[in-house]
């Protein structure tokens, strides 16, 4: 079995090409908003399978269509 893959918010965000920041990630938090955070050792995390299922939601439901 793989290990998870895991991104910080900085990663996030050089994955997004700077699209989105670190502040709007904490944000988006607050509001139970974006890809599904995880804490591990007191870290803020985000694994790669659920970064991946937000952005394939992101692909079938563009902001423009909702």
């Amino acid at each position: 079995m793989k290990a998870p893959t895991y991104f910080s918010p900085a990663e996030l965000v050089k994955r997004w090409g700077g699209r989105v920041s670190e502040k709007t990630l904490a944000n988006w938090r607050s509001m139970k908003r974006g890809p599904l955070p995880s804490k591990l050792g007191g870290r803020v995390v985000y694994n790669l399978v659920d970064v991946e299922a937000y952005e394939q939601l992101q692909r079938e439901f563009p902001k423009a269509a909702r």
